[in-house]
């Protein structure tokens, strides 16, 4: 009986302090290294390490199943829209983050971008590297 009191007591001080699930902010990189995954703040231009070149992810975005009927297989993908900034030149494009397979070009001359990870509070990596 005592330890059903003690349970129910301890239950009830959760239930009134409160007791909140911490989110976890993942550090990010003010300057992104080339062929390295690196988390980057969204909405910022980030400069590309040893080049006066960034990359800045123009909208907020982060990773958020549809709603959707339980048991049912859903495919989506979520549109990262981003910029890369080469010699004061701005190359526009979207990668697309999901099942699907297509994005729209930025036509940048040096670089390739890929989105590695996005997280339901935002964090996103990123990983550039020298085109071929």
């Amino acid at each position: 009986m005592k330890r059903i009191v003690r349970l129910l007591v301890i239950f009830s001080l959760l239930l009134l302090t409160g007791c909140k699930q911490k989110t976890i902010k993942i550090p990010t990189v003010s300057n992104i290294e080339l062929g390295k995954g690196q988390f980057i703040e969204q909405l910022v231009p980030v400069k590309i390490n040893n080049t006066n070149d960034t990359i800045t992810i123009t909208s907020k975005v982060k990773w958020e199943v549809p709603e959707h009927e339980a048991g049912t297989t859903v495919s989506f993908a979520i549109a990262i829209p981003y910029t890369i900034t080469i010699d004061g030149i701005n190359y526009n494009g979207i990668y697309e983050l999901g099942d699907s397979a297509w994005n729209t070009p930025d036509n940048n001359p040096k670089y390739d971008f890929r989105v590695t990870n996005l997280t339901g509070n935002g964090d996103i990596e990123v990983l550039i590297t020298n085109k071929a």
